[in-house]
């Protein structure tokens, strides 16, 4: 942001978008993202809804010096993106802080991130047959505001491993583990630096839950193990971490740039 003498005031990140949905996003800030160190989360300046007919803008207030993503820092320096894992835990410990269990169907969980309709049609297109019966079964977990779509380009990274948290657009309530398992996943099914073809195989996707073989050959060992043992913190039990990964792997499947071998042969294994 300038003044008019073109003398620089602030730097704004500026998320412009359907005004339904900035709208939404905005309430969501104010209901949940104030909740959290003010210091891992970019300050809210302003909602312009106004001349740009159905467009509007979320202006956010960024703090210096988060110059890289999650993903860029994982590429260049491993142990420094589990550093930031760990900061991220600890921004977004106010939401499942002193949170009670519940015990609710997979389905339920799952619905949070994808529809009925389409968690139907995707597994019928992908013959994901146990899925049905996967979904009926009961589990403890510990259900509070989750981000929702935490994958490494919405964390910004310091050169020391602190963090700034963005893109508030999915945030609402969910198990507590998907945020972790959503930033881990992200790692090898969204595009970013470290993305490739050797790791993980899908021999290797099918051992995640085995972490040590998993790992085997990772180029990135230290931020999956950061974001592991973020998820064990979180997680009740075993089945709530095959939960949301599931939730998660379902959705990515509704996206035409993801690896589905990859994606259904960790589905398999978290089924």
């Amino acid at each position: 942001m300038y003044d008019q003498t073109g003398a620089l005031i602030r730097e704004v990140v500026a998320k412009l978008g359907d005004l339904a949905k900035m709208q939404d996003e905005d309430a969501r800030y104010d209901e949940h993202v104030m909740l959290l160190d003010p210091a891992a989360t970019p300050r809210k300046m302003k909602l312009l809804e106004f001349g740009a007919g159905s467009m509007a803008g979320l202006f956010y207030q960024l703090a210096n010096g988060h110059d890289a993503s999650m993903f860029t820092t994982m590429a260049e320096k491993d142990a420094l993106a589990a550093k930031a894992v760990t900061a991220t835990a600890q921004a977004l410990a106010g939401w499942s802080n002193g949170k009670n269990q519940q015990r609710r169907s997979i389905a339920s969980i799952r619905v949070q991130w994808v529809p009925d309709e389409t968690a139907v049609e995707l597994q019928e297109q992908y013959g994901l047959n146990w899925a049905a019966e996967f979904e009926s079964r009961m589990i403890q977990t510990r259900w509070c505001c989750v981000h929702g779509d935490l994958h490494g380009e919405n964390i910004l990274v310091s050169p020391e491993g602190g963090v700034l948290v963005i893109d508030y657009g999915d945030v609402g309530f969910g198990a507590a583990a998907y945020d972790p398992i959503t930033l881990e996943l992200s790692a090898v099914l969204q595009a970013n630096p470290t993305l490739g073809p050797e790791w993980p195989t899908a021999e290797a996707c099918r051992q995640w839950h085995d972490l040590d073989a998993y790992l085997v050959d990772c180029p990135i060992p230290e931020f999956i193990r950061a974001c592991r043992a973020w998820s064990n913190k979180l997680m009740v039990g075993r089945r709530e971490l095959s939960a949301c990964a599931y939730s998660y792997l379902l959705r990515q499947l509704k996206y035409p740039d993801t690896d589905k071998a990859r994606i259904l042969a960790a589905a398999r294994q978290s089924g």
